[in-house]
Formats: C-alpha cells, sequence, structure tokens
C-alpha cells in the first residue's frame, strides 16, 4: 500500500502515532494554525536572524517538556505548517519526545539537534504528511472530490491547507494514486 520511499510497518506506525498525538492534544484537522499545535503539545518556534544560526540544527530541548523550532526569520510570514510538521516528526520519532522517556532523557538541554540521514528525513516527512493529514480524513476529503477516474487534486489540497504536491504525495503513499512521487 505505501510507496517503496518508506516501509510499511513504519508508515502503519507513524499513522497510528499521529492520531494517537490528534486525539491526545485535541488537534482539530484541518489545522489551520500548526503554531497554536506546537504551542500545545510543548513547542515553540523561535525566528533566527540568518542561516548561519540554524547550521548546527534546528531542534532545541530547552525544557524536559519543553523545545524550540527554529526558523529562518525570512520564512516568518510562510505557511511553514509542513516545515513544523517536520521537525515535530523528529522530535516524536527520533528524540523521543512523549514517546520514548529514555531517549528524550539522553537529549542534551539547549543544544541545538538537526537530523540528516535520509531514512530519519523521509520518516519525520511521512509523520508530517500523517499529522497534516490523517489517514482516516484523508480517504473522506480525498473520495468527496472524486468522480470516475479524477480527483480534484487542488481542492483536497485546500482543505488541508496544504500544497498540491504534497496532498499527491500523502495519497500516492495511501495507494490510491499511481507514481512515486517524491
Amino acid at each position: 500500500m505505501h510507496s517503496n520511499i518508506i516501509n510499511n510497518n513504519i508508515a502503519i506506525f507513524i499513522d497510528d502515532l499521529t492520531e494517537k498525538i490528534i486525539d491526545a492534544y485535541n488537534i482539530q484537522i484541518p489545522i489551520m494554525n500548526m503554531k497554536e499545535v506546537l504551542k500545545s503539545i510543548g513547542g515553540k518556534i523561535a525566528y533566527k536572524n540568518n542561516y548561519y544560526e540554524l547550521i548546527d540544527g534546528n531542534i532545541i530541548k530547552t525544557h524536559d517538556r519543553k523545545f524550540d523550532i527554529l526558523l529562518p526569520i525570512l520564512n516568518k510570514n510562510s505557511n511553514n505548517n509542513f516545515t513544523i510538521a517536520c521537525n515535530l516528526g523528529h522530535i516524536f520519532l527520533h528524540m523521543g519526545y512523549r514517546t520514548n522517556f529514555s531517549l528524550w532523557n539522553k537529549i542534551i538541554i539547549d543544544k541545538q539537534y538537526k537530523f540528516i540521514s535520509s531514512r530519519q528525513e523521509k520518516q519525520s516527512e511521512y509523520f508530517a504528511l500523517s499529522l497534516l493529514m490523517p489517514k482516516n480524513i484523508f480517504l473522506k476529503i480525498f473520495y468527496k472530490y472524486s468522480n470516475d477516474d479524477t480527483v480534484d487534486m487542488t481542492e483536497v489540497a485546500n482543505y488541508f491547507n496544504v500544497s498540491i504536491s504534497q496532498s499527491r504525495r500523502r495519497a500516492s503513499f495511501l495507494g490510491l494514486i499511481k507514481g512515486n512521487i517524491k
């Protein structure tokens, strides 16, 4: 069902995890303001004046139950939902925030973290797609805008407040449309 970009078991695990996060934090779908979601989870955005401040990473554990996601100031007025959701993927999956107590405790407070492995990036991107477009809701919206052999992916993307490319990737991962979309 899932594209070969990500292991099927990992995809199922991530879909289940994002459902639990959505339920635990009472996240309303579609997500219109990711910064509010971030705040409810225990994080905040810290804008940096230049890219050099981001070289060492863009996630900082600031407290036992708090973290910052660092973004360039140039992106302050952009829709950063996908970028923020990807970073949340790293925080939950690769840093153990609220999912792996022993791993989270090994994360050093006030140190910047960066994830550069292709595997971790693909997992965090899948997490972002799953958080922004949960499987059960995505299926309903996808079929709402389908007729015969066509789907209006613009309407699907607009509903979830994501790009058309992101909605196509989610549909591809779920086996709803053909093609490997990277």
